[in-house]
C-alpha cells in the first residue's frame, strides 16, 4: 500500500502539489510576467519629447516664418499705418497657419491610409485621393514658405555687404531647407512614430511569448546537458566498478592458486618448502590431475631461491 501511494503522481494523492514539468512552467510565466518589456526609459522620453514636439513644433515654425514675411513687407508701408501693418500680419499668419493644418491633416490622413493597408490590405480609395490632394497642398505652402523666407534672409545678407557672398546664399539655402524639412518630418513620418496603447499592449505580449519560447528552449537545453552529465558520470562510475571487480577477481585466483600450491606441496613426499633462510635449491614431487583423463601425474618441479 505504501508503494503504490509513493508510485502515484503528486496530482493525484494531493491536489495542491505539481509535477516537476508544471513547476518550471508556472517559473517561467512569472518571471516573465514580471519582466520588463516594451519601450526602454530613454526611448519613452523621447516618445514624450516627440509629443511635445508635434504640438509645439508647427505652431512655432507658423510663427517664426510669418515674422519673417512680415518684417519684410512691413518694410513697405508707411511707419505710422497700423492697419497696412496689421492685414500685413493677418496674411502672413493666414498662409502659415494653412500650412501648419495641412501638415496635421496630412499626417493623420496618411496613417489612417496605413492602418488600413496594414489590416485590410487595402486603403479607402477617397482616402487615398486625400492623401494626394493633401500632399500637392502641402507642397505648394511649402514652395510660398521657401520664397518668403529667402527674401527675408537674402534682405538681412545683403544689408551686411559681406565679400564673401557665395557662402551667404549656401547659409540662407540650407536654412530655408531644414525649416521645410522639418516641417515636412512632421508631416509625412514624425506622426506614424509614436503608436497606440494597443499595438503596444500587442507587441508586449508577442514578446513575453518570444522570452517564453525561449526561456523553454534554454531550460530544456539545460536538463539535457544535466542528463548527459550524470549518464557520464554513472558510465565512469560503472567503469570503475568493474575495473575494482577485475582486479578483485584477479587477486582471488592468485590467492587460490598460491594456496592450492601450498597444499600439493604439503602432501607429496620430497616436497617440504625450504626454510627462508635457506639458499640451497629445492625439489620435489607433486601431484597434478590432467585436464584430458583426470588421472594423476608426476611431476618434477624445481624451485631455486635467488640471492638477493
Amino acid at each position: 500500500m505504501q508503494q503504490e501511494e509513493m508510485t502515484s503522481s503528486p496530482n493525484e494523492t494531493q491536489g495542491d502539489k505539481l509535477t516537476y514539468e508544471d513547476m518550471m512552467k508556472r517559473r517561467r510565466m512569472e518571471r516573465i510576467e514580471k519582466a520588463r518589456v516594451g519601450k526602454p526609459f530613454h526611448e519613452r522620453v523621447m516618445l514624450l519629447g516627440l509629443r511635445v514636439w508635434l504640438l509645439i513644433g508647427p505652431i512655432a515654425f507658423v510663427l517664426l516664418t510669418a515674422a519673417e514675411v512680415a518684417y519684410i513687407l512691413t518694410h513697405l508701408v508707411a511707419p505710422g499705418d497700423q492697419n497696412g501693418q496689421t492685414i500685413i500680419w493677418g496674411g502672413a499668419l493666414f498662409i502659415e497657419l494653412a500650412m501648419m493644418f495641412t501638415t496635421f491633416g496630412l499626417g493623420i490622413i496618411r496613417q489612417k491610409v496605413a492602418e488600413q493597408r496594414e489590416i485590410y490590405g487595402h486603403a479607402d480609395p477617397s482616402q487615398e485621393r486625400a492623401v494626394k490632394v493633401g500632399t500637392a497642398l502641402w507642397l505648394t505652402f511649402a514652395a510660398i514658405n521657401i520664397i518668403g523666407q529667402t527674401s527675408f534672409l537674402l534682405s538681412i545678407v545683403q544689408s551686411t555687404h559681406d565679400p564673401n557672398m557665395g557662402i551667404m546664399y549656401l547659409f540662407v539655402a540650407s536654412r530655408v531647407i531644414g525649416f521645410i524639412l522639418g516641417d515636412a518630418g512632421t508631416a509625412f513620418f514624425l506622426g506614424q512614430v509614436d503608436e497606440h496603447d494597443v499595438r503596444l499592449m500587442a507587441r508586449a505580449e508577442h514578446e513575453k511569448g518570444k522570452l517564453y519560447t525561449e526561456l523553454a528552449e534554454a531550460e530544456g537545453k539545460r536538463k539535457l546537458l544535466e542528463a548527459e552529465a550524470d549518464s557520464k558520470i554513472k558510465m565512469m562510475e560503472i567503469k570503475v566498478e568493474q575495473e575494482r571487480a577485475d582486479a578483485d577477481f584477479l587477486a582471488q585466483i592468485k590467492m587460490q592458486a598460491f594456496t592450492r600450491l601450498l597444499e600439493m606441496s604439503g602432501g607429496a613426499p620430497g616436497g617440504a618448502l625450504p626454510a627462508p633462510g635457506a639458499d640451497l635449491p629445492i625439489t620435489g614431487e607433486f601431484q597434478t590431475l590432467s585436464a584430458e583423463d583426470q588421472a594423476p601425474e608426476r611431476q618434477r618441479v624445481r624451485f631455486h631461491r635467488l640471492d638477493k
